[in-house]
């Protein structure tokens, strides 16, 4: 029993890394400043953070941090009803998720290409949307649940489209 997990485990993990086998690894200074961000307070967190995309600006953990800090800044403004600071935070949010899509759309599983098609499809952007979706879709490493996701969003965008021309 104990090994049937263990294989389990080894053939889960060997899955998510050919997924993002293809994105760029981090190089030793980028790396060693995104190291120490995660013991500093908030401020040092985020100056370091950056250092880190200074020095490898291909460096998706440390984008993907900025993200989620400007993520969770936002939720706290829009709860406060800071609506400046939401919106200044969310265009952070973005930014990057654009960034890190850009570099490795394979990178945690497509996640921010789902995200973003998500944030545009909510907005009612289809057009800006879509795009994110098909890159789901055309990718071999995608899982199927992905694909499943993106390709219903597609057609209710499809769909959509539809009814508008008539």
């Amino acid at each position: 029993m104990n090994k049937l997990v263990l294989i389990a485990v080894f053939l889960y993990s060997g899955a998510l890394f050919a997924q993002e086998s293809n994105c760029p690894e981090p190089k030793k200074k980028a790396l060693k400043y995104y190291n120490a961000a995660k013991s500093g307070s908030m401020a040092e967190r985020k100056k370091l953070l950056y250092e880190a995309v200074k020095a490898d600006p291909n460096f998706l953990e440390a984008y993907d941090e900025i993200a989620s800090i400007a993520e969770k800044d936002a939720d706290r403004a829009f709860n406060s009803g800071n609506i400046r600071t939401f919106q200044q935070q969310e265009s952070i949010k973005l930014k990057y998720w654009k960034k890190i899509n850009e570099i490795c759309a394979d990178y945690r599983n497509f996640y921010f290409a789902i995200q973003l098609g998500d944030y545009y499809f909510g907005q009612r952007k289809f057009n800006e949307a879509k795009p994110y979706y098909q890159q789901v879709l055309a990718s071999p490493n995608a899982f199927k649940k992905d694909e499943r996701y993106a390709y219903a969003r597609v057609k209710d965008i499809e769909t959509y489209e539809e009814l508008i021309s008539k």
